[in-house]
């Protein structure tokens, strides 16, 4: 099983659905990495050589964010806060992006239930919520956190951002796999913070 990323799609017209038929347009290094990989898996499938699945998952929230990330940040930048006994600043680039968040709980329920289906009725699917969400309202969730006293500044941003929407459609999930959208920035902002400290504390 290929775990994708929604940033295969790359750059997106405002308002459009990315499905698993959009062509695929990373403009990243990571993105073109999971790209190839996909079709990679993709190839095999279609040649009778492996039984694989391309799960393209979103943007995840949740436990085990990559410290480079937005919400890897927001979580490293809240504890130094808290540890110091200071309200935290979060500076963060521009937060206008909208794109389609999943908290990692059930990204991990369709893995698994994928994994334990005998004959996948196709070999690539969309992973997502189906709605595109600002990047802003994901960061408000921080700034109204119980944690510590914070504030929410966004600056100029060294450039443009990679993407600026993303919503993927997820009727093949849906119908094929049994998915269901779950939308709850809350439950997911609270498994990062947690999964943060249960590291940060060894």
């Amino acid at each position: 099983m290929q775990l994708g990323s929604v940033h295969e799609y790359g750059l997106a017209p405002l308002g459009v659905d990315l499905d698993e038929d959009t062509p695929a347009r990373p403009v990243n290094t990571y993105a073109a990495l999971k790209l190839r990989c996909t079709e990679a898996v993709t190839a095999a499938v279609l040649e009778g050589r492996i039984d694989g699945v391309t799960l393209r998952i979103g943007n995840v929230t949740g436990a085990r964010q990559p410290r480079v990330s937005l919400l890897g940040v927001v979580a490293d930048q809240l504890w130094r806060a808290q540890c110091d006994g200071r309200p935290a600043v979060l500076r963060l680039n521009p937060l206008g992006a909208l794109r389609d968040f999943v908290i990692s709980p059930t990204r991990s329920t369709r893995i698994v239930l994928a994994a334990t289906i005998a004959e996948l009725p196709g070999h690539l699917f969309n992973v997502g919520t189906g709605v595109a969400t600002s990047a802003r309202e994901i960061g408000a969730v921080t700034d109204r956190s119980q944690w510590v006293s914070t504030e929410l500044v966004e600056e100029s941003g060294s450039g443009q951002a990679e993407t600026q929407w993303q919503q993927m459609c997820i009727d093949r999930a849906r119908d094929r796999l049994g998915w269901r959208r779950f939308v709850n920035s809350n439950d997911g902002i609270k498994d990062l913070w947690e999964n943060h400290v249960e590291m940060v504390n060894g």
